[in-house]
């Protein structure tokens, strides 16, 4: 994820705490929730082939 993508995911975070999100936020925010479920899986099987290797 860029820098950008990243600060943008903290400001979210924020606004979540404060005031609640506007459905384009909940839209980014789950996005960014799949894309940090989807790299989770992807070294989890990284370690898994360097472990059996």
């Amino acid at each position: 994820m860029s820098r950008k993508g990243y600060a943008y995911a903290i400001l979210i975070l924020c606004d979540k705490c404060t005031q609640g999100l506007t459905p384009v936020e909940q839209q980014a925010w789950e996005q960014y929730q799949y894309l940090e479920h989807l790299v989770r899986i992807a070294k989890a099987k990284a370690y898994l082939k360097l472990k059996a290797s």
